[in-house]
């Protein structure tokens, strides 16, 4: 099980987004290991978006995402564009070793646990 106790958006030119194409330069990378260790804690997943309701991993992500066992990788739908989307819209993925798994819609809330309230966000690099 893992406690979401922060999120971490990504900004500024160290951030590359085109359509199927997702680029993090080392040195935000490196920014986000400073604020995980400042804040005693550990990256346990990564959300991003697609279109419309679909929240299944990309063969794209299956390839190119970080593959570490019990890494998550949340789909948000509608290119995250309503902040107000429950967890429950969203699919978690887990990676198990060997391969991404969807999470069950049962297997959510003892997987992945959200802090009560509201849970902070922290903004790395620079605003363009």
């Amino acid at each position: 099980m893992v406690t979401v106790t922060h999120v971490i958006g990504l900004r500024g030119p160290g951030v590359i987004r085109r359509p199927d194409f997702l680029s993090i330069s080392p040195e935000l990378l490196d920014d986000v290991t400073d604020i995980a260790i400042a804040k005693d804690a550990y990256l346990v997943g990564q959300v991003h978006s697609h279109p419309g309701s679909w929240v299944d991993l990309s063969d794209l992500d299956k390839r190119s995402g970080i593959r570490a066992p019990g890494y998550l990788s949340v789909v948000a739908p509608h290119f995250a564009s309503d902040p107000a989307t429950p967890p429950g819209r969203c699919g978690f993925h887990v990676f198990n070793g060997a391969r991404w798994r969807r999470l069950a819609w049962w297997e959510r809330p003892w997987r992945v646990v959200i802090t009560a309230g509201e849970v902070p966000l922290i903004l790395v690099g620079e605003s363009r």
